[in-house]
């Protein structure tokens, strides 16, 4: 039996730098939650690396891709047992915290939207959620190691529940009557903003292909000042061939995928930092309140007044005094 090094070795820096942002970003998030009062103290969560050896049989067995065996010994994770004193403990907009150190929880992590192994719906190796299915109006979050993109997954319309998935997107239209009009999505949080000019659309259009160039370019680590005299480029490339190729054979020719196709091949997500880093925005503009529970749904916008009532996101947060206000309104 493989040990993770072994398993983890044939990672490229680049993708496992990828992952590690991954967590990092992960860790933050439960770090808000902990300044929220959602977590009792900062020991409930876990931080990795974490000693995962007894799990790699079964990692293996389920032929999860070694990105994925990596990211899962180094996630932070949330204490099971001490989410059970939560009435309802629930991460994002539904979803429910997952511990990849949990034998059933990696199983369900394979066919997290219980559609009964239904092929269509195939996990492959190198997709994992990040979080669990809490119910049947509720969120998780699906990251693909190889391309490094998150998909919100919304099971109430079974597609992509990113508020922000076409964030950046331009579009020019002519209704029945043959006016026209066009609209950008701007920002953050589905902020639409018309133009009043094809021209004006067209010059906006340029722009922001420009800065999705130059984004792109950032994100692959691309270096356009020249030739590396120390071949940084040219290792980098090879690296990410690795990634993309590694199921090529060995005289580069793609091995037959017998598998049968699933939906998810195409999985259309954003790049993960990128999504990781609204949620966290989301908690600290209380776009999104971590867990209500049964006795306060229904009580949102109240739980979200005594957040700003008691000094949230500033660092003078009276969280003692959030509690006992949280207590009477549970009452």
């Amino acid at each position: 039996m493989s040990t993770l090094e072994e398993i983890t070795s044939t990672i490229p820096p680049k993708q496992k730098a990828r992952l590690e942002e991954v967590a990092s970003l992960m860790l933050e998030i439960y770090q808000t939650l902990v300044r929220m009062r959602y977590f009792g103290s900062e020991d409930w969560v876990q931080v990795g690396p974490h000693d995962v050896s007894a799990l790699l049989p079964l990692y293996q067995s389920l032929n999860l891709d070694p990105a994925v065996i990596y990211l899962y010994s180094i996630l932070p994770y949330i204490d099971l047992e001490k989410l059970k004193t939560l009435w309802d403990p629930t991460f994002y907009n539904g979803s429910t915290f997952a511990d990849f150190r949990n034998a059933e929880h990696v199983k369900d992590g394979r066919d997290p939207f219980q559609t009964d192994d239904d092929p269509w719906n195939k996990f492959r190796g190198w997709l994992t959620p990040l979080s669990l299915v809490g119910h049947l109006y509720s969120y998780a979050l699906v990251y693909d190691a190889r391309r490094n993109l998150i998909r919100m997954y919304s099971m109430t319309d079974l597609g992509n529940g990113d508020p922000n998935e076409h964030e950046g997107a331009f579009t020019w239209t002519t209704d029945e009557d043959g006016n026209e009009t066009g609209w950008a999505q701007y920002g953050k949080d589905g902020l639409l903003i018309p133009f009043s000019t094809k021209e004006e659309y067209l010059k906006a259009r340029e722009v922001q292909e420009r800065i999705w160039e130059e984004k792109a370019r950032l994100q692959e680590g691309d270096d356009e000042s020249g030739d590396d005299e120390d071949g940084d480029n040219e290792e980098e490339e090879e690296e990410e061939e690795e990634v993309e190729d590694e199921d090529d054979g060995e005289d580069g020719e793609e091995k037959e995928d017998k598998e049968e196709p699933s939906h998810w091949d195409e999985m259309d997500g954003r790049w993960a930092p990128d999504v990781l880093r609204d949620v966290i925005r989301w908690f600290h503009e209380l776009k999104e309140i971590p867990g209500l529970t049964n006795s306060e749904a229904g009580h949102e916008q109240e739980v979200r007044e005594l957040y700003v009532k008691y000094g949230w996101p500033g660092p003078g947060f009276d969280g003692d005094g959030f509690l006992e206000d949280m207590e009477k309104l549970k009452q």
